[in-house]
């Protein structure tokens, strides 16, 4: 990633001792639990945790792939 313009930064990221990548679709079940247990922390700051829901996360997953796409 050059950060000029529109370009993307790469699909995967390494620089130990973390790796990032871009959601997929199937992160479905993973994203869904990991929000779902963190809920009474996120609630107080995040507006969209009150009502999140599994519906919530695909929604999220699906516009997350389509805006890399």
């Amino acid at each position: 990633m050059t950060g000029q313009g529109n370009e993307r930064p790469n699909e995967l990221i390494e620089h130990a001792p973390v790796t990032l990548r871009r959601f997929r679709a199937d992160d479905l079940d993973a994203l869904f639990q990991a929000v779902t247990e963190s809920l009474d922390h996120l609630r107080p700051w995040m507006p969209w945790a009150a009502d999140y829901s599994r519906a919530s996360a695909e929604e999220y997953l699906a516009g997350s792939v389509k805006g890399w796409d």
